[in-house]
């Protein structure tokens, strides 16, 4: 009877050991977690609200600024101007007319062409948008030279409207004969045989001249705008050829 009560004791300190090491690791654990969860709670960012600020430039107003330009450019006293473009290479940029008591609209640098031209055979031919003047080579007498290409004379352009402004006369010489001979501005009664149906040759700036118009509207320059382009005409009431271009004329 002694012995069974010895082994109830001990059962009984045993279970009570073992409960008492069941709660210390309980709480131990639940310590663990509670430190856990205060760290992880400590180290959560905190994100704040940031707004975004758009600043809208205020609209552009072109005339106010074009006026401020001039406004600047006439207080420096500057002067602004600008060139018209030339159709092709050899074309001239008109330069500041003068108009004399005949009408005639002239270059402030307007000259007589005092040169001498005979080119001998010439023949007129459109290549590439360009009327050519070229000279028509003899072959009995070139034989030696039949396979050399011949330079052209003068290249005009090819043109079907005039400008809206004319161009000044830069010197006497107005056109180009189909013979290739120049035609000068004084030269009227020596064409004026010929009528409006009698092509003469080609002005300066690239358009047909004819013969003497037969009641035909001509414009200040002498020229008629057509079904076939603008194109020149003389007129035995006028004391030149032509009293201005009516585009951008070429240089020889």
């Amino acid at each position: 009877m002694l012995l069974n009560t010895r082994n109830f004791f001990l059962y009984l300190l045993s279970l009570a050991f073992l409960l008492v090491a069941i709660s210390a690791t309980v709480a131990m654990q639940g310590n663990k977690y509670i430190n856990s969860a205060a760290v992880a709670s400590s180290e959560v960012e905190v994100v704040e609200n940031y707004g975004v600020e758009v600043t809208l430039a205020e609209p552009l107003d072109r005339a106010d600024k074009l006026k401020e330009m001039r406004n600047k450019v006439l207080a420096e006293g500057l002067v602004l101007t600008s060139s018209p473009v030339a159709e092709s290479q050899n074309e001239t940029v008109p330069t500041p007319a003068l108009v004399n008591n005949n009408g005639l609209l002239l270059c402030a640098d307007y000259l007589e062409d005092k040169r001498s031209w005979l080119p001998g055979p010439v023949e007129f031919s459109v290549v590439e948008g360009a009327r050519i003047l070229s000279p028509v080579s003899n072959t009995a007498l070139d034989m030696s030279s039949s396979s050399l290409p011949m330079s052209p004379l003068l290249q005009l352009p090819v043109r079907s409207f005039a400008l809206a402004e004319p161009s000044c006369l830069p010197s006497d010489v107005v056109a180009v004969a189909l013979d290739g001979s120049l035609i000068r501005n004084n030269e009227l009664s020596l064409y004026g045989i010929f009528g409006q149906d009698t092509l003469l040759g080609y002005a300066l700036d690239g358009f047909p001249l004819y013969g003497v118009a037969a009641d035909l509207p001509l414009d200040g320059c002498g020229g008629l705008a057509s079904a076939e382009g603008y194109q020149y005409y003389l007129d035995m009431e006028r004391e030149v050829i032509l009293n201005c271009f009516a585009s951008s004329p070429v240089s020889l």
